[in-house]
């Protein structure tokens, strides 16, 4: 477990928490069938030309997540065990970070392949209370050397399979350059975004 809290406030006078990381969050064979549950919702046919001149990360989205209601997300984004998983992740944030009732809001499945990378921004902070994006990387390998940070303005976190990724909306940050040659292989995650009171 990790964790980086920078005390004071932003400017939207919100506390700043800037990042904190827990690893391997799901039981392995939670991990292993969700692992395949998004590899079998990668579209292989969408392709990056060589040239490389556009990088952007495929986004498989919900929209908006009604309250708790994990079935209608995981039936939407194709995944059995996605339930569970997000069980497991609000269960993270109530006993791990003492958020007050935690509520998910959206939830994403993004894939990057090699040399595709992020610019830094900010998400947007669209509801009320304090908000946080988390992020859960499912892919099953990475490699120090393989690049892919997930950075912000105070450090950076690699992105180990199962690691869980906690950060206010309001923080500026960024995914460096993915150096691996692996042609077909995903550095991917599944994204959620939630408000606490």
């Amino acid at each position: 477990m990790a964790e980086r809290t920078i005390a004071g406030k932003n400017d939207a006078g919100v506390d700043k928490v800037m990042y904190w990381h827990v690893d391997d969050i799901l039981p392995k064979s939670l991990f292993d069938n969700f692992h395949k549950e998004m590899l079998n919702r990668f579209n292989t046919n969408i392709r990056f030309d060589d040239s490389h001149q556009w990088m952007t990360a495929l986004r498989i989205h919900t929209g908006t997540v009604p309250t708790d209601d994990y079935i209608n997300v995981a039936s939407i984004l194709g995944s059995k065990s996605l339930p569970e998983v997000m069980t497991t992740i609000k269960k993270c944030l109530t006993e791990k970070l003492n958020f007050v009732t935690p509520v998910a809001h959206g939830a994403w499945f993004q894939y990057m392949s090699n040399k595709q990378q992020v610019d830094k921004h900010m998400d947007n902070p669209n509801m009320n209370g304090a908000t946080f994006s988390v992020f859960l990387y499912m892919h099953d390998t990475w490699e120090d050397n393989w690049g892919g940070e997930l950075c912000f303005n105070s450090g950076t976190v690699l992105p180990k399979p199962n690691r869980l990724v906690i950060y206010n909306r309001y923080e500026e940050h960024w995914v460096n350059e993915i150096k691996h040659t692996l042609d077909d292989y995903q550095r991917m995650f599944l994204g959620t975004s939630w408000s606490t009171d």
